[in-house]
């Protein structure tokens, strides 16, 4: 039980294909009374059809950042050295080019490291 966000996956393709959840979210995404009831589409569908069957693992896999952090002026940075990913959430991320954040110019150096 619980929600997870749609952010970082660990999927056993196995048992998703075995269970048709690639098809099932579609059909479920064509449906426009569904789609109407929810909020973050593939999110919420993969919720739905998962239910039940998701292990959680820690949070240091996806440590959530939103940049709207940097612009107030008292917010825990949920980012320390225990961290392994960084999900970047709403809308401003630091790859958009007119992004100019702290974490921006982080993100951009730790990329240019990276052999993606």
């Amino acid at each position: 039980s619980g929600y997870f966000n749609a952010g970082f996956l660990l999927i056993n393709i196995d048992e998703w294909n075995l269970n048709n959840i690639s098809s099932k979210a579609i059909e479920m995404l064509r449906d426009p009374d569904w789609v109407s009831k929810i909020t973050h589409l593939d999110q919420d569908v993969l919720n739905v059809l998962l239910n039940g069957k998701v292990k959680f693992i820690s949070e240091k896999y996806n440590t959530r950042y939103s940049i709207n952090y940097e612009l107030k002026d008292k917010v825990d940075n949920p980012v320390n050295d225990d961290t392994v990913f960084i999900h970047y959430v709403g809308p401003t991320k630091p790859w958009h080019e007119w992004a100019d954040y702290p974490v921006s110019r982080s993100f951009l150096i730790a990329k240019a490291a990276s052999p993606w």
